[in-house]
């Protein structure tokens, strides 16, 4: 007689699968972030955020960069706490992003006008509403077909028929 083999276990798949969710997830929310970070240089569109931009790109493709490879240590290294935290990295640069463009709006400015005012506002001029209102006043229809025709007779060749 043979001894009782012991059961055979396999490995289930679950926690591979798991994984492989995981890095897709955080890849996806990270290309999706760094995407909307870089967008927010392309709407530098006042002069204080031009400027503003001008200093951070640098700092941001070096953020870029430490967000990516911490993401990737981090879920390397996976703990209950590491996981969260690579894609709170992931989301990051468009708040910093948002965070500089406060920090720095008006940065090396050289006109004043392109500062933001704290001077009280003019008031505003008193306007009187003109008789009858802001209605346009009626106008008839422009007679299409005979300007068409008036183009007609003006042009040097005729269509055939």
């Amino acid at each position: 007689m043979t001894a009782a083999q012991p059961p055979i276990q396999t490995a289930s798949a679950w926690p591979v699968l798991l994984t492989v969710f995981l890095w897709l997830a955080w890849l996806g929310v990270i290309v999706v972030a760094d995407f909307l970070g870089f967008m927010m240089f392309a709407f530098a569109d006042s002069p204080g955020s031009a400027n503003a931009a001008k200093l951070m790109i640098g700092p941001m493709f070096v953020w870029f960069g430490v967000t990516f490879v911490a993401g990737v240590f981090l879920l390397i290294f996976k703990g209950w706490w590491q996981i969260p935290l690579a894609f709170v990295l992931a989301i990051s640069p468009p708040f910093l992003a948002f965070a500089g463009y406060n920090l720095l709006h008006g940065a090396r400015v050289t006109n004043p006008s392109n500062s933001v005012s704290t001077a009280p506002a003019t008031p505003a001029i008193p306007m009187t509403m003109p008789p009858g209102g802001f209605r346009p006043t009626p106008t008839s229809q422009p007679d299409f077909q005979a300007i068409i025709r008036s183009v007609n007779e003006r042009a040097t060749t005729r269509p055939s028929k």
